[in-house]
């Protein structure tokens, strides 16, 4: 008995000294990579923006210092659409670029893996359009996001000229706007993002981990509290799959995005930086420094006189109608309203 004992023990520290740690770890960090890419696609689907977001700040955690590679761009694409209704959440330094116009520059990058155009075509249109329907909706400049879109991505010329009509009646609720809502952005994201994980499957850690929870007889409990032959019974698997060719989530094929120039695709900042993130963290100081805060200004008697004019053209309440014939630079809808309820109490209307 104690001869086998010691012939089991010779064999695994063999095992051991046959591979470095480096190359464990590397596995081990793509396993890490692929289950938490899973469980920000999970939480996409169930719209929990909170778990969302929990997962993207590991997933970025971990993969800091590693090429970027399609997944990242997946990751990056999902979290600006997700919080693409939100005008206070911020992706890019360019604090006036919104979320879903960061999100059409990485589709412009991703829509060249999927084979289905007419997703992608559709997918790129329901972008440019919910972007100007989000401003005409806040009561924000949408004939600026006409020009960025201009500006910067593909725009075709017919889609332009729609959202340019839309824009000048001033008309939330248009048919146009309406066929290309919100709620169909995010069914045609999950489409995509099924096709994807279809093809880039990443679900090997969950596998053993649902093993080593049935096994171990506890199946109301995610944490694994069995004895040590249990877990290794549930994960035996990882022995065959080691025979096989290993699919690498990270590849040293993959060119390094970081690195501007080996790519001419962008690179993608994976969490957001808006004010809600945590005033403690030296590495959003750092982003603070560079996203310019919009400073208050006061208003002038000329924009008062304005505000007055669109409230008697328009009627109370329109501040996205007022906002396009009137020039108010950055103010917002909320700003315009919130001024009216101050002139009210001043009296002065």
């Amino acid at each position: 008995m104690d001869t086998e004992e010691k012939k089991v023990s010779a064999d695994d520290n063999k095992t051991e000294h046959d591979v470095s740690f480096s190359q464990v770890s590397d596995v081990v960090t793509d396993w890490m990579l692929d289950f938490l890419f899973m469980s920000v696609c999970r939480n996409f689907k169930d719209g929990n923006r909170e778990e969302f977001d929990k997962n993207m700040s590991s997933y970025e955690a971990i993969s800091d210092g590693l090429p970027q590679n399609e997944k990242v761009l997946v990751c990056a694409f999902l979290g600006r659409v997700l919080h693409g209704n939100q005008l206070d959440v911020v992706f890019e330094e360019d604090c006036k670029v919104m979320p879903l116009m960061s999100a059409s520059k990485i589709w412009n990058d991703l829509k060249e893996s999927v084979k289905d155009e007419g997703l992608a075509k559709n997918m790129a249109i329901l972008l440019f359009v919910q972007s100007v329907a989000l401003c005409l909706e806040k009561g924000s400049n949408a004939s600026h996001v006409i020009e960025w879109f201009e500006e910067n991505l593909d725009f075709p010329s017919t889609l332009r000229v729609k959202l340019r009509t839309v824009v000048a009646q001033k008309d939330n609720y248009h048919s146009f706007i309406k066929s290309f809502s919100y709620s169909r952005l995010l069914e045609t994201t999950q489409t995509f993002l099924d096709a994807f994980l279809q093809k880039n499957p990443c679900d090997y850690l969950f596998k053993a981990g649902t093993k080593a929870v049935q096994s171990s007889g506890k199946r109301d409990t995610l944490k694994v509290a069995g004895p040590k032959e249990e877990i290794q019974t549930a994960m035996k698997p990882t022995a065959e799959v080691g025979k096989e060719s290993k699919r690498k989530l990270l590849s040293a094929n993959i060119s390094d995005l970081w690195a501007p120039e080996s790519s001419k695709k962008s690179v993608v900042c994976l969490t957001r930086i808006s004010k809600k993130a945590s005033p403690n963290s030296d590495a959003m100081d750092t982003k603070k420094d560079k996203v310019p805060r919009r400073l208050r200004t006061k208003w002038t008697r000329e924009e008062d006189q304005q505000l007055i004019a669109g409230v008697r053209r328009h009627g109370l309440g329109r501040w996205s109608h007022i906002l396009l014939d009137f020039d108010f630079g950055e103010r917002t809808g909320t700003m315009l309203k919130d001024r009216w309820r101050t002139l009210r109490k001043a009296h002065l209307v």
